[in-house]
């Protein structure tokens, strides 16, 4: 059986219980998951990056849209908006970002000096952004995001959680481009990343590394209420917000 679903942007997901179905459509290179009725089924769809289990496909009210019109879009390889702030829309980063961004770090080197964009070339981190989609946003469904202005409609900079080796808990990043700084906009982003971190992704605690002499950082996290932690580190202030 084939089961279409149709999203509100005019989208189509096909779920089926078929095999052979499940092939000749992706052989028209259609966006489709199986479905089966146990892990033991799986076996059919091999290689199947997404498969459905105690789902009806009969049966739409045991759908989940919210999570197939994620798996769509990441079959589809392309990137979810995570947030909506009245002034910012903070989503994935796309392979197409890399060249404004490594433009925004040219000409500022306090950015370059950050955790992100640290490659010499937009070409090599484009290389490297392919394996970061897999290996953080699929994974983890977290990562460095990009922001972009609602009213410019352009994009003004990163901000999201990243995975720090030796770190306990996942770590707040961001930077913004210098001429959309001084107007709210990071303590915005950063909010709302905060709430998102916990209302949809579950954690319970974030931490941030900050140089001790980058006075702006320091205060920013301040306001979104983290606090200074006695953990030695040789270059950076360790500070932590609780957010249960």
């Amino acid at each position: 059986m084939v089961k279409t679903i149709e999203f509100q942007d005019k989208t189509i997901l096909y779920l089926t219980d078929s095999p052979d179905s499940y092939q000749k459509l992706k052989s028209k290179n259609k966006a489709v998951i199986p479905v089966v009725n146990s892990i033991d089924d799986c076996s059919d769809f091999p290689f199947c990056p997404y498969i459905l289990t105690e789902v009806d496909i009969q049966t739409e009210d045991s759908f989940d849209y919210e999570y197939l019109y994620k798996v769509y879009r990441r079959l589809n390889g392309l990137p979810l908006d995570i947030v909506r702030t009245k002034h910012i829309l903070i989503r994935e980063t796309t392979i197409e970002d890399i060249d404004v961004l490594h433009k925004i770090a040219s000409i500022d080197s306090s950015i370059k000096a950050s955790l992100t964009l640290c490659l010499d070339s937009a070409e090599e981190e484009k290389i490297c952004h392919k394996e970061y989609i897999k290996n953080m946003y699929e994974l983890y469904d977290y990562g460095l995001w990009t922001m972009i202005h609602l009213d410019s409609k352009k994009i003004i900079g990163r901000v999201g959680l990243s995975l720090v080796e030796g770190a306990e808990y996942p770590e707040l990043g961001f930077w913004i481009d210098q001429s959309y700084r001084r107007q709210g906009l990071t303590l915005e982003a950063c909010r709302a990343v905060l709430e998102y971190a916990k209302n949809e992704l579950g954690l319970n605690c974030i931490q941030a590394r900050v140089k001790p002499n980058n006075i702006a950082s320091i205060n920013l996290l301040e306001k979104l209420e983290f606090k200074r932690c006695h953990i030695p580190h040789q270059d950076y202030l360790i500070m932590r917000h609780n957010l249960s």
